[in-house]
């Protein structure tokens, strides 16, 4: 008979396991035996991994406890433990082949859970674009698999909030040991407003037993219609503006005609003289020039 003190052994874990050297012989006792404990998986983290047992009567038995740590690198499944004990007993017949008395090995198989470890970053809402209210938009991550084995069956849930758009959940299929991926579903925010809610990781192990991993999701749901920013655009629309349909106002001169034309040949007057004069004053420098 065996057990540990914890139901569940995770890989790096230290653990105490416990076991009976049990004589099941119902006349002779058992004596001088030594017990070895040897594993490839598992280490002794204290002392020895060897205890000697003086004597166990018939049909008696000796509880032995030892603190184990498993590896760290080990993947799920059940690794081996090796009990070897070498013993005498009363009257045993000394032969060449028992000189050093009779050994007997016992192997006993332990499940190691290996620590899944995901890492979710970048969660967001509504990707490029403005999520509305009960109106698929994207929901985007970056996953990755810390761990030491592929992740097999890897499928998402949402709830809160939210909803997967297409069916009660969105399949991804097998995340690799060491490999980062960005993942983009569609889901349905069920309200307006500041939304939030939870993404669930569901996965199997190497050992087809399925574990979840959960991060929070959050984001600003706007509502249907998008009239809400017309309600209260944040500055002063112009109030004189005419409404649809009505003619606009034809708009009055700032002068009569015969003015506005007394003005015009008034400037017109003036950049002729001012022109002539130009002419004149080129003229006598020339005049001057040539008398020089």
């Amino acid at each position: 008979e065996f057990f540990t003190n914890k139901d569940e052994i995770k890989s790096g874990e230290e653990f105490d396991f416990t076991f009976d050297v049990f004589n099941t012989h119902s006349e002779t006792a058992a004596k001088n035996i030594k017990v070895t404990v040897t594993s490839e998986m598992f280490s002794v983290t204290r002392g020895s991994n060897s205890f000697f047992i003086q004597r166990v009567e018939p049909e008696d038995g000796e509880k032995i406890t030892i603190n184990l740590k498993a590896s760290a690198a080990a993947m799920t499944g059940s690794y081996p433990i090796n009990i070897q004990m070498e013993y005498e007993y009363d009257d045993m017949p000394v032969t060449e082949a028992n000189a050093g008395g009779v050994t007997v090995t016992e192997t006993k198989m332990l499940l190691i859970k290996e620590n899944l470890r995901v890492s979710v970053e970048n969660v967001m809402v509504g990707g490029w674009n403005t999520p509305y209210v009960n109106q698929p938009t994207q929901l985007s991550f970056s996953i990755y698999n810390m761990g030491k084995s592929a992740l097999n069956n890897v499928y998402f849930t949402v709830e809160g909030d939210f909803t997967v758009a297409n069916g009660s959940s969105y399949y991804y299929g097998t995340l690799q040991s060491g490999y980062p991926d960005y993942v983009e579903m569609d889901i349905m925010p069920l309200i307006a407003g500041e939304a939030t809610g939870t993404l669930t990781i569901h996965m199997e192990d190497s050992n087809a037993d399925e574990v979840t991993y959960t991060a929070d999701i959050s984001g600003f749901i706007m509502e249907m219609g998008g009239d809400t920013w017309f309600e209260d655009p944040g500055f002063d629309l112009p109030t004189d503006v005419p409404p649809m349909g009505e003619p606009v106002e034809e708009a009055k001169p700032i002068v009569s005609l015969p003015i506005f034309i007394g003005i015009m040949v008034i400037v017109f007057l003036t950049g002729l003289f001012a022109t002539r004069g130009i002419r004149i004053a080129c003229y006598k420098k020339k005049l001057r020039k040539e008398e020089e």
